[in-house]
């Protein structure tokens, strides 16, 4: 495993993550979809998420101040979703990864800091 610390100038990216910004991912995040491999389906933290929200912020810290993504978060199921013409003809398939919710949200989190 490597581990890449925070350095000084990374703040900006990996400054500590607020509740406001785990509302706002979860917000736009379709509630219907399939679980991830955890198994816990986005729409159980959509229902519980005013109770979950100090501890989603307490994780996504932890992993920003360690460097270290959790390895139950790096897991995905990829699942080959037939597309449409002859099921026998793998170009028809395309592949969609599930991957756990808090992995999703995390990533949203950094891809919004880093497109701003």
């Amino acid at each position: 495993m490597v581990i890449y610390p925070m350095r000084e100038h990374d703040y900006d990216l990996v400054g500590d993550v607020n509740g406001q910004e785990i509302k706002s991912i979860f917000k736009n995040l379709k509630g219907g979809t399939a679980a991830g491999v955890d198994g816990i389906p986005i729409l159980l933290f959509k229902n519980f998420l005013s109770i979950l929200i100090p501890i989603i912020v307490l994780l996504c810290n932890k992993v920003l101040r360690s460097g270290q993504w959790p390895s139950a978060w790096k897991t995905a199921l990829f699942i080959p979703l037939f597309k449409r013409g002859n099921p026998k003809a793998h170009e028809n398939y395309r592949l969609i990864a599930l991957v756990p919710a808090l992995s999703k949200v995390l990533e949203k989190i950094l891809d919004t800091r880093l497109s701003h």
